[in-house]
């Protein structure tokens, strides 16, 4: 544990909440914490690029995305140790080098599953690098939902309700900053995050740097109560 850091404390939901390892059911078949994996390319996707502001792309179909060209591509998976209770799912584009691209370092997506909440809202720690000397971390909130959407029958060319679509739904996101982040856990619905208060690894950050901040998430029954 780094000594001086800035710590933000988190509390998602004003129900009691629990972590857990094992997915159910409702996550469409996929994994953040066993195979098969849920890509990391599709989460680089929920979230917001470094350089503009805003939600972009709120929802992904999973079961018609993974496997797609789209998000086509080989990701690794680490070993669990008592420190990281979950696997840190990578993707790395070894096609751009140096020479080849102008990469200093292979670009990646990773993410690694923190806990959820009872009602299902699944906190994950993501770091993504474009091929250069930035690592950018970021806190996603995720759900997943079911819904249908329009199936075109080209024999009686009319539409039907009958497509199922199982979602996986950006949240929320918290910008971390470029590797300023010390140490992040989740313990029930409070996720505490060690980091420094500007630019991480760039700024020695002193005791009066502190700063704690307590931050409350809805829980997913209040999203229905507004506009």
């Amino acid at each position: 544990m780094k000594k001086f850091f800035s710590v933000v404390t988190i509390i998602l939901g004003v129900s009691a909440a629990y972590n857990t390892w094992a997915d159910d059911s409702s996550t469409c078949g996929y994994s953040f914490t066993h195979k098969p994996f849920i890509s990391p390319m599709i989460i680089a996707d929920l979230e917001t690029w470094e350089s503009d502001n805003g939600e972009q792309i709120v929802s992904i179909n999973l079961p018609e995305s993974m496997g797609t060209n789209r998000y086509f591509g080989d990701y690794k998976a680490s070993g669990v140790t008592k420190f990281d209770p979950a696997p840190t799912v990578t993707y790395e584009d070894d096609s751009c080098t140096e020479d080849n691209g102008g990469c200093m370092a292979p670009p990646y997506n990773s993410y690694m599953l923190l806990g959820k909440t009872a009602d299902n809202v699944y906190a994950l720690y993501t770091s993504d690098g474009g091929g250069g000397t930035g690592e950018f971390e970021n806190l996603l909130l995720v759900t997943f939902e079911k819904s249908r959407g329009f199936k075109y029958d080209a024999t009686h060319q009319t539409f039907t309700n009958d497509r199922p679509r199982c979602l996986i739904t950006r949240l929320s996101e918290i910008p971390l900053g470029d590797r300023s982040v010390g140490d992040i856990a989740m313990k029930g619905n409070i996720i505490t995050i060690h980091t420094t208060k500007d630019f991480g690894i760039w700024v020695f950050s002193t005791r009066e740097n502190e700063v704690t901040e307590h931050i409350r998430v809805p829980a997913l029954d209040d999203l229905h109560g507004g506009e």
